[in-house]
C-alpha cells in the first residue's frame, strides 16, 4: 500500500515547463504558448480573462517557469508581474570573447567552447553584415537576462542586437564623415577602452591615436600585445613587443585587423568624437590618469617624472 501511494505521488507531482514571451506577443499568442507547454488547459478562457481584467496590455516579456497544470489566474498574475525565471548576467566593458564565454558559462552553464566558435563563424558575421575577423568588439557589454543552459547562439544574437540598437544612424553618419568603416571604429574604440581608466580621458586618448594615424606613426598600444600573448601578464617585457602578429601595433602601422575587446558606449563615442589636440604620446601616472605629451622629449621627461621605465 505504501509503495502504491508513493507511486501515485510521483505520477501526480507537477512538472516544470518554461515558455518564452517575446516583446510584441499578443494575448492569443501567449495563451497558445501556455497551452502548448501544458501550463494551462483552456487558452481561449485565458485570453478572455486577460482582456476582461485589463491585463492583456500588461504582459511582460521574458522566460517564465510554470508548474503544470497551473491555474489561469496564477499564470496571468506571474506574467503581468514579470516574475521571470531569468538569470541576470552582467558583462563589463572591455571584456573579450573568452571573458564573455566564461561569464555566461559560470552563470548559466552555457557551452563556452561553442560560443567562441560561433564568435569566429564567418556565416554569422555575414548574416549581421559585419566585415571583421570575428565578432570581437560587437558583443555589447551590458546587463542581460538569460536562463539555464542558454544556447550560445541566442546569447550572441541578443548582444549583437544591443550593439546595433546603440550604434544608430547618427553614429553611422559620423563614422562615414570620418572616412572609417564600422570595424575600424569599433577597433579604435576597443583600444581606447583598454587604455583609458577615466571616462574624461577617452576623447584625449582617441585624439592621440588619430594624430598618430594621420602622421603614419605606429600606434604602439600595449593592450594589443596583451591580446595576442598566450598568457595574461601584468607587465610587458620588451621581447613581448616583437611578437609577430598583425595585431602587434609596435610592429605594424595603422589599426589592427579587428577589435581586441568589446568596448562600451563611452569608448565608441570617443572613437567617433576625438578631442582636438596635438598630443602624440601618453603615459599612465598610476592613479588611473595619464600624462599627455606632444613630443618624444616631453614624453621621456614625463616617464622620468613618474618613474616609469617603459
Amino acid at each position: 500500500m505504501g509503495i502504491l501511494f508513493l507511486s501515485f505521488l510521483l505520477l501526480s507531482s507537477p512538472n516544470r515547463v518554461y515558455i518564452e514571451i517575446e516583446n510584441g506577443d499578443g494575448c492569443e499568442e501567449v495563451a497558445k504558448k501556455l497551452y502548448e507547454s501544458g501550463a494551462i488547459r483552456q487558452p481561449v478562457l485565458f485570453a478572455v480573462w486577460a482582456r476582461i481584467t485589463g491585463n492583456d496590455k500588461r504582459i511582460k516579456a521574458g522566460r517564465y517557469e510554470f508548474e503544470t497544470p497551473c491555474g489561469l489566474r496564477d499564470a496571468l498574475r506571474k506574467i503581468v508581474k514579470g516574475e521571470t525565471a531569468d538569470i541576470k548576467v552582467t558583462i563589463p566593458e572591455g571584456t573579450n570573447i573568452f571573458d564573455i564565454a566564461e561569464i555566461f558559462q559560470t552563470n548559466t552553464g552555457m557551452d563556452s567552447a561553442e560560443f567562441i566558435n560561433l564568435a569566429r563563424d564567418s556565416s554569422l558575421l555575414d548574416r549581421f553584415g559585419i566585415n571583421a575577423p570575428t565578432l570581437e568588439g560587437f558583443l555589447f557589454p551590458d546587463t542581460y537576462f538569460a536562463f539555464d543552459s542558454i544556447p550560445p547562439r541566442k546569447v550572441i544574437e541578443m548582444m549583437l542586437r544591443r550593439f546595433f540598437e546603440l550604434f544608430d544612424s547618427s553614429m553611422l553618419a559620423k563614422m562615414d564623415s570620418l572616412g572609417f568603416t564600422l570595424n575600424e571604429i569599433v577597433t579604435l574604440a576597443s583600444l581606447i577602452q583598454l587604455e583609458a581608466k577615466v571616462k574624461e580621458e577617452m576623447p584625449i586618448i582617441s585624439s592621440v591615436y588619430y594624430n598618430r594615424l594621420a602622421n603614419g606613426r605606429k600606434l604602439e598600444s600595449c593592450p594589443t600585445i596583451l591580446y595576442i600573448l598566450p598568457e595574461r601578464k601584468n607587465r610587458l617585457l620588451y621581447m613581448d613587443l616583437t611578437v609577430d602578429s598583425p595585431y602587434n601595433t609596435y610592429i605594424h602601422p595603422g589599426l589592427p585587423p579587428g577589435a581586441i575587446c568589446n568596448p562600451g558606449k563611452d569608448a565608441i563615442l570617443a572613437a567617433l568624437h576625438p578631442a582636438k589636440t596635438d598630443y602624440l604620446y601618453f603615459v599612465a601616472k598610476g592613479d588611473g590618469t595619464h600624462i599627455f605629451s606632444r613630443t618624444h622629449k616631453e614624453h621621456i621627461n614625463a616617464k622620468k617624472g613618474i618613474g616609469a621605465t617603459d
